[in-house]
């Protein structure tokens, strides 16, 4: 905490507002680097890493939902004013969201909402557990994959998302 103090005294001093950015790389993770198989909704190797993720279980995914809106905790608790979570460009969240990389036949995959359960799981942990922090969502509207997530479903992600009470929704698009 000390340290994300600092960065967040240390922005707010030239007269603006602090905000960082949470994010879980997922099947992007290279076992090389972090030393341990990476993670996703399911067992489908991102196409650039190669890497075969392990299927986060339902223990996992309840784990990193609660360790995202315990991040946002930290955030606040350093000063931080907002935070965003990176939901695009093949990150875990995305990997979640979109059909190409989310294959899980629980309540996390599937259709539409369901893949989107996480992402609304982690929104509601942080606006419930902080509200006074800015909230923002970095979303993917088109994976430019074949098969993963696109502007309309994209866009009903988007309504949800401010029905919720997130405040900025940054559109981003792409993966590898």
């Amino acid at each position: 905490l000390r340290g994300l103090s600092q960065l967040a005294d240390s922005i707010k001093s030239c007269g603006t507002r602090a905000f960082i950015q949470l994010f879980h790389a997922g099947r992007q993770a290279h076992t090389i680097i972090t030393g341990v198989q990476p993670v996703a909704p399911s067992a489908v190797a991102c196409a650039t890493v190669k890497d075969v993720p392990r299927e986060l279980s339902y223990e996992g995914v309840q784990d990193i939902r609660n360790k995202f809106i315990a991040a946002a905790g930290y955030a606040y608790m350093a000063g931080f004013d907002g935070v965003e979570l990176h939901a695009a460009h093949g990150y875990l969240i995305n990997e979640f969201l979109s059909p190409d990389s989310n294959l899980r036949q629980d309540e996390y995959g599937g259709n539409p909402d369901n893949r989107a359960r996480l992402l609304m799981e982690i929104v509601a942990g942080i606006k419930k557990s902080f509200p006074k922090l800015v909230l923002g969502v970095r979303l993917n509207i088109d994976d430019f994959v074949p098969g993963g997530l696109e502007m309309a479903e994209s866009q009903e992600v988007c309504r949800r998302l401010e029905e919720a009470g997130v405040d900025l929704i940054n559109c981003s698009c792409g993966t590898y």
